[in-house]
């Protein structure tokens, strides 16, 4: 954390050659967006696997006659739902 506030409080020259801060709030705001959203990812990720694993252990618990019925069921339900 502490490099990430050591880089946002640099100064940069602007055209005009003028020294301006940078504010480390938007920086800092930035890093930390970008991880609640990779952190929603893997959570629904890893749900939507969850989900497919027990659908599809649910389905070949049922027993079906033939294995295409089951393939069939298994197909219909998982990717297309």
């Amino acid at each position: 954390m502490d490099i990430l506030l050591e880089f946002t409080q640099k100064t940069y020259k602007t055209s005009k050659g003028e020294d301006v801060a940078t504010c480390s709030e938007i920086f800092y705001d930035q890093y930390k967006a970008k991880f609640i959203g990779y952190q929603l990812t893997g959570g629904i990720f890893i749900t939507n696997m969850l989900l497919k694993i027990i659908v599809t252990a649910m389905i070949k618990g049922l027993r079906l006659s033939t294995v295409s019925f089951e393939t069939k069921a298994i197909t219909l339900t998982i990717f297309f739902a």
